[in-house]
């Protein structure tokens, strides 16, 4: 950009001194065309060399304009031409890397679940556990089925093992408890949903521990 400024300056310097030579040319030959009676310098010989200079003013005129005229060109054709998205590409992009995630979030979610619930849930359970989760992901008003345990996991274990699935997916601690008290009506049958919420993360004794994940990752780490 630097250049082609500097060459446009001089390009308009060397227009204008040769605009202004000329002209005091011009100005002079009409003077000695005026004393040409009392000189000894024909008429005519004047007369070609201010045709002469005509045509080489326009000459230069014509070559300095073509070369401004490529060079707007040149700026023009290299510029990209911008394709403005749709709103509706946006949005379907949008959804479609966030559901990739999601099934990438279920996918561990489900490894998870096996590993973790097999040995205190019937292999019908698990399976049905899994697609209770699968429906909360979706809607908080989904129609979940209960499931009832083998008796060792404690309402604290229940407890963690919500906060890690809900951290995942980023539940509100509201309903993670919801989540609890419903699929595992006998097991919470004494604590309400409030009282879940605020203990999601307490501290004690347990069969299944808090999985807390880094920050932006979903991967289990107690497996």
């Amino acid at each position: 950009m630097t250049t082609n400024l500097r060459e446009n300056t001089f390009i308009i310097t060397i227009t204008s001194l040769t605009t202004v030579a000329f002209i005091a040319l011009i100005g002079t030959l009409v003077l000695a065309l005026r004393s040409s009676e009392d000189a000894n310098v024909p008429p005519m010989m004047i007369i070609d060399l201010i045709l002469v200079l005509v045509i080489f003013f326009v000459y230069f005129c014509k070559t300095t304009g073509t070369k401004q005229t490529q060079e707007t060109t040149k700026v023009t054709v290299d510029v990209p031409a911008l394709t403005p998205l749709s709103y509706h590409d946006i949005r379907q992009e949008r959804k479609s890397k966030e559901d990739e995630l999601n099934e990438k979030k279920l996918a561990a979610v489900s490894e998870y679940v096996q590993v973790v619930m097999s040995p205190y849930l019937k292999e019908s359970e698990v399976t049905q556990l899994i697609a209770n989760i699968t429906m909360w992901v979706d809607s908080d008003e989904a129609v979940l089925t209960s499931i009832a345990t083998d008796g060792r996991l404690t309402t604290l274990d229940l407890r963690h093992f919500a906060w890690n699935i809900g951290e995942r997916f980023k539940w509100k601690g509201a309903k993670r408890a919801s989540f609890l008290k419903i699929v595992f009506p006998v097991e919470m049958r004494e604590l309400e949903v409030e009282t879940i919420r605020r203990n999601l993360r307490q501290n004690g004794t347990c069969l299944i521990e808090l999985d807390i994940p880094d920050k932006g990752c979903y991967e289990f780490i107690n497996l």
